[in-house]
C-alpha cells in the first residue's frame, strides 16, 4: 500500500505522474470498490479564487450526469494544501494503447467501431460544451482542449469515456505555457493562438476518428515545426482515405471535421453527431458498440499477458483531509444537454447541399470492390508503415 487517505482510500498503485499531478489506483474501504485518486500539488492552483472556480465548474460537470465523462465525485484538501480528486476507476484500456497494439499487429479498427467511439466521445463533449450553473443559470461552456487517444478510455463492454476535462480546465487558467494538448491533435486556431470555441474540440475529435480508421494522423511532418506548417497550410489537401474501404459519406464527415477554417466544419458537436448517425445507418455491419467491445476484448486478452513496468515511487503516506466537494455519482441528477440553451455557434447557418446529401443517402454508395474478390475479416486490415511524425504520446 502506497498510502491511506482519511483512513478510507488505500492507494495500491501509481498509474502515472507529471509536474503537478500523480494518479493512483486505490480501493475504497467503505464503498468496497476500486477508485481512481488524483493528487494535485498546491502549485496547481494559482490562488484561492482559482480553486473556487475549479470547484464550481467541477460540480456542474458532475451534475450533468454524463457517463461519458470520467470525473471524480469527491474533492479533498490536505493540511499542506494538496488536493485529492477521488472518483471512478475505469477498468479497461486507453485508445492510445489499443491503437498501438493493433498497428503492431497489422490490424485496424472497423468503421463501425470508429463511429461508435466518435459518437460516445462526441456526446460527452456536447454535454461539456453546454454546462449550466444550477444556482445562477449561467452557461459555463467547458472546452476540453486535449482530446486525444491517451485521454479516451475503452471498456470490454464497448464503452468509450473521456477523461481529463476538469484537469485541463484548471491548467488553462495557469496561462499559455501550461495549456494542454498534443500537437498532432491541435486545431489550427489553437496553434495560431486565436479565439477558440467548441469547434476546436470537434477538430481534435475528427483527428482521433481518422486515426482510429487508418492508424495514422491526417497531417504530418518530419519535425514539430514541419507538422505545424502542414496543419496551418492554406494549400493543404484533405486527409486521404482508401476509397475502397470507406464510403464517401464517412470520408466527407471526417474531412469536414478537420477543415482548416472553423467555419467550414460542422457548426458544433450536435450537428456532427447528427451527421454521424446518418453515416452509421449506411455502414454495413453497424453494431458499433458490440464491434468495439469485440476489438477491446481481443486487445485486452493479448496485452494482459505482457508484464507491465511498475513504478516504485512512494505514495503520500497517511493523509487526513478536509472535504471540499462530496457528491456520490449515484446521487447526481442527470441533466440532458438537449434541454440547455444552445450557444450562438450552434445557430450558425450551415451550407445546405452537403447536409441534404447526407440526409438523402446519396453519398453512401458502397465502396468499389477490389479487383480480386476476397473474404474480408472484420478486424484484420492492412496498415501502411508509419514514417511520419504522428505526435503520439
Amino acid at each position: 500500500m502506497l498510502g491511506l487517505i482519511d483512513d478510507r482510500f488505500e492507494l495500491t498503485g501509481l498509474l502515472g505522474r507529471s509536474e503537478y499531478e500523480r494518479v493512483y489506483q486505490a480501493y475504497d474501504r467503505i464503498g468496497q470498490a476500486p477508485v481512481l485518486v488524483r493528487e494535485l500539488t498546491p502549485q496547481f492552483f494559482l490562488d484561492t479564487e482559482s480553486l473556487e472556480l475549479f470547484l464550481r465548474e467541477y460540480e456542474q460537470i458532475i451534475n450533468s450526469g454524463q457517463r461519458g465523462l470520467v470525473v471524480s465525485h469527491s474533492v479533498r484538501q490536505a493540511d499542506d494544501d494538496r488536493i485529492f480528486l477521488i472518483g471512478e476507476y475505469v477498468d479497461g484500456i486507453s485508445l492510445r494503447r489499443l491503437l498501438d497494439f493493433l498497428a503492431a499487429e497489422g490490424e485496424a479498427c472497423s468503421p463501425a467501431a470508429a463511429l461508435s467511439i466518435g459518437a460516445q466521445i462526441g456526446t460527452a463533449l456536447a454535454t461539456a460544451h453546454h454546462l449550466v450553473d444550477d444556482r445562477t443559470g449561467e452557461i459555463l461552456p467547458a472546452l476540453h482542449l486535449d482530446v486525444c487517444p491517451s485521454n479516451i478510455l475503452l471498456t470490454a463492454e464497448g464503452t468509450a469515456k473521456l477523461k481529463g476535462l476538469e484537469i485541463t480546465r484548471a491548467r488553462i487558467r495557469r496561462g499559455a505555457n501550461q495549456r494542454p494538448g498534443r500537437l498532432a491533435y491541435l486545431s489550427p486556431e489553437r496553434i495560431r493562438g486565436a479565439y477558440l470555441d467548441q469547434r476546436t474540440d470537434l477538430y481534435s475529435l475528427g483527428v482521433v476518428v481518422f486515426e482510429v480508421l487508418t492508424n495514422e494522423t491526417p497531417f504530418a511532418g518530419e519535425t514539430a515545426t514541419a507538422l505545424k506548417k502542414e496543419i496551418l497550410s492554406s494549400s493543404r489537401e484533405y486527409p486521404i482515405f482508401d476509397q475502397r474501404r470507406f464510403p464517401q459519406g464517412l470520408r466527407f464527415l471526417v474531412q469536414k471535421a478537420v477543415a482548416l477554417n472553423p467555419d467550414d466544419r460542422q457548426a458544433g458537436l450536435k450537428l456532427f453527431l447528427a451527421e454521424l448517425s446518418t453515416v452509421a445507418v449506411h455502414i454495413k455491419g453497424s453494431g458499433g458498440r458490440d464491434e468495439l467491445a469485440r476489438i477491446v476484448k481481443y486487445t485486452l486478452q493479448a496485452v494482459d499477458s505482457v508484464p507491465q513496468p511498475t513504478d516504485r515511487i512512494s505514495g503520500p503516506g497517511e493523509v487526513v483531509t478536509t472535504i471540499l466537494l462530496d457528491r456520490p455519482l449515484s446521487e447526481t441528477t442527470p441533466r440532458a444537454a438537449e434541454t440547455r440553451p444552445e450557444p450562438e455557434s450552434d445557430q450558425k447557418p450551415v451550407p445546405a447541399e452537403p447536409i441534404e446529401a447526407l440526409a438523402s443517402g446519396a453519398l453512401f454508395a458502397e465502396p468499389a470492390p477490389p479487383a480480386t474478390p476476397r473474404r474480408q475479416k472484420p478486424i484484420r486490415q492492412s496498415v501502411r508503415p508509419q514514417k511520419r511524425l504522428s505526435g503520439r504520446v
